[in-house]
């Protein structure tokens, strides 16, 4: 079996990102944040995409 050591690194990685959002909709709110993104879609879809392929 091989070790799951590159994993941990990966789960920290989203909790994390995971907590850093929760903690920008905490301070920014849920109203603003989906009026941003509404607003942003298609940018905010065309750069996360661009992200992957890195």
């Amino acid at each position: 079996m091989r070790s799951s050591k590159c994993f941990k690194g990966l789960d920290l990685s989203f909790i994390g990102g995971l907590l850093a959002y929760a903690i920008v909709i905490g301070i920014v709110g849920a109203r603003q944040v989906r009026t941003l993104y509404q607003r942003r879609e298609l940018a905010i879809t065309r750069f996360c995409g661009v992200m992957n392929k890195a």
